[in-house]
């Protein structure tokens, strides 16, 4: 019994080193991406980063349809092909947090969402939002983000109160 006792005990010491090493290199590979994102990406490129990962992690969407793409695309004009909102869509959890667009997501179930609620959210985004990211101006910024999120209200707001 104490042999078994004690494989046990290595075998949970084994998966802790494994889930540790996991981790850390999961970290790695992401910070890794950041940087190569951060240092890689003109303007317009942000642009794209920032407005598709933002939807995504907002209406939590994994993979995007090529339907959903076009949507967003029509609304924001984003870019000239559909594969450049592809890269966003894979990186959203790595450049949004969980509470921002949990925030996002409360604020856009509301009932009450106004163009006030619309800006003083869209301000909250871009300050929360990694300084690489940021493509424009903030007024350019904030009306890129108030034209997604009244879409996002007035499309599905009881889809995203949905947890």
């Amino acid at each position: 019994m104490n042999v078994s006792l004690k494989q046990q005990e290595s075998v949970a010491e084994r998966d802790t080193f494994v889930d540790h090493m996991r981790q850390k290199f999961t970290a790695l590979r992401n910070r890794t991406v950041l940087f190569l994102l951060s240092r890689m990406t003109n303007t317009h490129a942000k642009r794209i980063l920032f407005l598709t990962s933002l939807y995504c992690r907002v209406v939590r969407l994994e993979h995007m349809r090529d339907d959903t793409i076009d949507q967003l695309n029509g609304l924001l004009r984003l870019a000239k092909r559909r594969d450049a909102l592809r890269l966003p869509v894979a990186v959203q959890g790595m450049v949004w947090t969980d509470d921002l667009s949990a925030q996002v997501r409360e604020e856009l179930c509301r009932t009450d969402f106004d163009e006030s609620k619309a800006e003083e959210l869209a301000s909250r985004v871009i300050a929360g939002a990694m300084s690489w990211m940021r493509y424009g101006n903030p007024g350019e910024m904030e009306e890129d983000i108030i034209t997604m999120f009244r879409d996002i209200h007035d499309e599905n707001p009881r889809e995203l109160a949905v947890a």
